[in-house]
């Protein structure tokens, strides 16, 4: 069950006739297991489990068909053939490295939400981690039943995925937040962004990752790097971010966020702060050799911006926040 009547069949196909008696027994052994229908969902979701019990040996392949119920009829959603083993091996091998950057790391993540956090950020099933950009049923955000179970069909068959799709997903998430519920509740949906995007490009299903824009994107997130520095001490010294009017509730284009730079120089200025020169620099130098004209959408600048506000407060220097910027956009 992944959630508001989505449900589905896991199907296993035998492919080797010696090793017919030796699967038969392991899924036995997994429904001897798993006794109760809350525990058979966790397997079902917990998309290592049986690959775990097989190892990387291709001796069978699943079928995985999505369904829905209405007025008793079942309603067929999706269906991903021949999922093996091995593949279910290297998604769960991609979610575990998809956490390794620092920024989802304690020590970072402290500096972002203050010294009482601890942990590690986590992956979660597919289905759960989906389901935040996708949702399925939500008064504000619509309904995403087909896309949600497109994406997971997608990864499940192996296929590319439209980087700029699935930005175009991950925004109005993020405005929703930043608007709704302060400009705090919007960092941790950022950070389930970036963690999907480092998953997905692992996976090697990212479509449409170039070099192309670089400077661009990078001036979109330096802005945002030094929004959120200025956030920061405007807090420190008034109690209050009066300055996020300025962002737009996250609505940002090439001539934003040109402005947005340009009042945030200037605030820092007044306020005679000049530890955060080097960001300046780098997001200058940025905005120079990213020139008029941007070949990024709204939604890519938006998002890119948002990444640098969200993370900004825990960049010590400029250094570690192109090396972020290489290494997880």
């Amino acid at each position: 069950m992944y959630g508001h009547g989505i449900t589905f069949y896991m199907i296993p196909q035998i492919l080797g006739i010696n090793d017919r008696k030796h699967i038969l027994d392991l899924i036995g052994h997994i429904k001897k297991e798993n006794t109760n229908e809350k525990d058979i969902e966790t397997f079902i979701c917990e998309e290592d489990y049986l690959n775990e019990i097989l190892d990387e040996k291709d001796v069978l392949s699943f079928k995985y068909l999505f369904y829905t119920k209405r007025n008793e009829r079942m309603i067929i959603l999706g269906v991903s053939d021949d999922v093996y083993p091995s593949w279910l091996n290297k998604i769960y091998r991609s979610r575990e490295s998809s956490i390794s950057y620092s920024i989802f790391k304690e020590e970072f993540l402290k500096k972002i939400f203050g010294a009482k956090h601890s942990g590690n950020l986590k992956f979660d099933t597919l289905g759960a981690e989906f389901k935040e950009f996708f949702p399925l049923d939500s008064k504000t955000l619509g309904n995403h039943q087909k896309s949600y179970v497109d994406i997971i069909n997608s990864i499940l068959s192996r296929r590319t995925l439209p980087k700029k799709f699935i930005i175009s997903a991950f925004v109005p998430v993020l405005r929703q937040k930043f608007t709704a519920e302060s400009n705090v509740k919007f960092i941790s949906p950022t950070l389930d962004s970036i963690k999907i995007l480092a998953f997905l490009r692992k996976l090697e299903l990212l479509k449409g990752e170039t070099m192309e824009n670089e400077w661009e994107k990078k001036a979109c997130f330096f802005v945002g790097v030094l929004a959120a520095k200025l956030m920061a001490a405007q807090f420190a010294i008034r109690g209050s971010t009066p300055f996020v009017k300025k962002l737009h509730g996250l609505r940002i284009n090439e001539k934003n966020l040109k402005d947005i730079f340009r009042e945030t120089k200037a605030k820092l200025l007044e306020y005679d702060i000049y530890s955060y020169q080097e960001f300046e620099k780098a997001a200058a130098e940025a905005l120079v050799k990213s020139k008029d004209g941007w070949k990024l959408s709204p939604d890519e600048i938006s998002y890119y911006f948002t990444c640098g506000l969200a993370l900004g407060k825990g960049f010590e220097d400029a250094e570690e926040a192109k090396n972020i910027l290489k290494e997880v956009l």
